[in-house]
């Protein structure tokens, strides 16, 4: 699922994240650190972006979806105020499915970002779609702050399901450029559980194929403090891919 709406809103899904696929995190959605190929959310300029990947795995919030996932979206993003305002839509398909509803997956998103100084104060709205029927299609709002200090990028997100399932879900996210690499780690927590479900670290490098096309390999992993999720297992999990992406 694309959750990348984040700070790369997202992920942001997400991270991701970022931006088109990932959250902090997750990789292969739109929107969250993550997560997600990633890509870098644009500044206050106006911004059309595309991107497309392949990921060894659909990794979302921890739970493997399938083994090799092709994905791609396109996003907007406008300043309106002192707002910055960002719609995308990302799709994906596993080629293995192990879970979930259908092979493919259209997210369609918006969201708005404002800096209050303190931290950036980011909205969302997402809602997924899967080709398998309107059964596992839903909603979901976001609500996050993120603030860099020192180089570091620190974020907290909520997600609350409005539709299908109506649980929540909280995000922690850290980020740091190191040596040569992009590090980013990140913590899920399941509110209704009232426990943490997994936790997420994720190298990356970006390299600028030209002045507006940059291609970013990134490998994860994934350790699973909660085992269970509804009916679907949530293990360790390495994932590696690349993304490609182009803004204009």
């Amino acid at each position: 699922m694309n959750n990348t709406i984040r700070t790369t809103l997202l992920g942001g899904l997400l991270t991701a994240a970022i931006a088109l696929p990932t959250q902090a995190g997750d990789f292969a959605s739109p929107l969250e650190s993550g997560t997600t190929g990633t890509m870098t959310k644009p500044s206050s300029a106006d911004v059309f972006s595309f991107t497309a990947g392949y990921h060894s795995t659909y990794l979302w919030r921890g739970i493997n979806f399938g083994d090799e996932m092709v994905d791609w979206g396109v996003e907007a993003t406008k300043s309106f105020g002192s707002f910055d305002l960002t719609a995308g839509v990302w799709a994906a398909e596993v080629l293995t499915l192990d879970h979930g509803a259908g092979d493919s997956e259209v997210d369609f998103y918006v969201g708005a970002s404002k800096d209050l100084g303190f931290a950036t104060l980011e909205l969302g709205y997402i809602y997924y779609y899967f080709s398998s029927g309107t059964s596992a299609n839903t909603q979901e709002l976001s609500l996050g702050l993120s603030k860099e200090i020192a180089g570091t990028s620190f974020s907290i997100t909520y997600n609350k399901d409005i539709d299908l399932t109506d649980n929540s879900y909280i995000e922690l996210g850290v980020e740091r450029s190191l040596f040569v690499v992009d590090a980013a780690v990140a913590v899920g927590f399941d509110v209704e559980e009232s426990e943490l479900t997994h936790a997420q670290i994720t190298l990356s490098k970006s390299f600028n194929l030209n002045s507006a096309v940059t291609a970013t390999p990134y490998a994860a992993y994934s350790y699973a403090f909660e085992d269970m999720i509804g009916t679907t297992a949530r293990e360790n999990e390495f994932v590696a891919g690349v993304s490609i992406g182009f803004s204009f």
